[in-house]
């Protein structure tokens, strides 16, 4: 493991144990403002991820490619879901007549 990749995990482990401590600080008070915060740091991440991979020219020629199995994917996890939803349907269903 090089120094830069045991620095990234510290900073999570970092990150990770900074907010349990200020959630445990901050229980029980009122956290409506929370959720705004939290739903603009994540548009600013996605922003910066997207100007990060629109940087990346590699990763922008294989848009087609990566677009073509994320939807290859998606099709596949939706058409397991319903096939599988499906048959425990029928299993349930036979059970329940008997």
């Amino acid at each position: 493991m090089s120094k830069g990749e045991l620095m990234i995990i510290l900073a999570i482990i970092g990150s990770l144990i900074s907010g349990l401590v200020v959630g445990y600080i901050v229980k029980g008070r009122d956290m409506n403002k929370i959720g705004k915060i939290i739903t603009i740091l994540i548009w600013t991440l996605l922003f910066c991820l997207g100007v990060k991979v629109g940087t990346d020219e590699t990763v922008v020629a294989k848009l087609p490619i990566i677009g073509m199995e994320a939807m290859l994917i998606t099709v596949g996890a939706i058409s397991g879901s319903i096939f599988f939803s499906w048959v425990l349907w029928r299993l349930l269903s036979k059970r329940n007549k008997i």
